[in-house]
């Protein structure tokens, strides 16, 4: 049965009084959580902030070190800790799962070769690479990063997808150098550390030359939905045509 406007208001005024009751007698070992509010928004006093960032590398060599003090005990080179982190870009869910590996692969000292050889790069520090590669106009490493990337995609449509995601997120850093890392973070959705590599990304480009960027991903996307050109060499040809630009 088709409800009016005033059924609905009736039933938003019931919900919303139930909720009021609620919160005035909450079940105690119930808890609210309330995402995105933002390090500025006043929280009432009994509320607890729960910080999501990832940890600074301190803190992650600490834990790594109790990992790896687990049988069976292994060391790890200090170039080889530096790795793994850059690698994993710092999830901690994907460090204790390659530290696993690592311990089982090495009998003794985990080495970079080590890291190099069995943690696969995060696909985001790899299309951090590329930009970077491609802004200070290096094409033999863009060329290289990007071989890893097409070996590593299941699906190129994805792959440029995600390229143009991140083009755009770097226009738009650029366009706002003013902002901290911590206030531009929410309305990118994304956490401040990834502000904070994309800045370092945006820095080999002006805002007019990201512009561009944008624009030919995006006209790739269009030319790969339409047939125009085929899966296979979209990835290619998007990374080349960067390259000129």
């Amino acid at each position: 049965v088709p409800l009016s406007q005033g059924d609905l208001s009736v039933l938003a005024a019931a919900d919303n009084a139930a909720l009021k009751a609620y919160f005035d007698s909450p079940n105690p070992s119930s808890v609210l959580v309330v995402t995105g509010m933002g390090e500025k928004a006043k929280l009432p006093p009994r509320a607890v902030t729960v910080d999501c960032n990832r940890l600074p590398a301190s803190e992650l060599t600490r834990l790594v070190g109790e990992l790896l003090s687990a049988p069976p005990e292994r060391k790890m080179e200090r170039e080889a800790l530096a790795e793994l982190l850059s690698r994993t870009m710092r999830y901690m869910a994907r460090i204790v799962s390659e530290v696993h590996k690592l311990k089982a692969y090495s009998d003794g000292v985990i080495t970079l070769a080590d890291v190099r050889l069995l943690v696969t790069e995060e696909t985001e520090l790899q299309l951090w690479a590329l930009s970077d590669a491609v802004g200070s106009g290096d094409r033999p490493r863009a060329l290289e990063v990007l071989d890893r990337l097409i070996k590593k995609s299941e699906d190129p449509l994805d792959m440029v997808n995600m390229l143009y995601k991140h083009y755009r997120r770097l226009l738009h850093i650029s366009l706002h150098k003013g902002d901290s890392d911590a206030d531009l973070a929410p309305a990118l959705g994304v956490k401040a550390y990834a502000v904070t590599m994309g800045r370092k990304a945006a820095a080999r480009y002006t805002p007019v030359r990201l512009k561009k960027c944008v624009d030919t991903l995006h006209s790739v996307q269009y030319d790969m939905l339409t047939g125009r050109i085929g899966k296979d060499s979209a990835l290619h040809t998007a990374v080349l045509t960067l390259l000129t630009i």
